[in-house]
């Protein structure tokens, strides 16, 4: 199975879809393909947003889900990758 680089976009680090995740670095994964790469960090990333009473609820923003924000791409990473867990630049698991 290929590891994929997933990566925020650096002129697009101000969008605010970046309010929806808890991580906002790059990180690799292992993964059949880019969907399931991009479906990985996305749920295990999101952040829900506030109610606020009166207010119209916002749907969950997912900057991973999005190729105008992030790019995901197969990587020739020399990391250690297990399955199903997504991998920080300095190695470590994302938890």
């Amino acid at each position: 199975m290929p590891i994929y680089r997933l990566a925020p976009i650096p002129s697009r680090r101000d969008d605010p879809q970046w309010a929806g995740s808890y991580l906002t670095e790059e990180c690799w994964v292992l993964m059949p393909d880019e969907h399931s790469a991009r479906m990985l960090v996305a749920s295990a990333t999101m952040k829900m947003q506030d109610v606020v009473y009166g207010q119209k609820i916002k749907a969950p923003m997912e900057p991973w889900m999005d190729p105008a924000i992030t790019t995901c791409a197969i990587s020739a990473s020399v990391l250690a990758v297990p399955e199903g867990q997504i991998i920080l630049s300095n190695g470590k698991p994302f938890v």
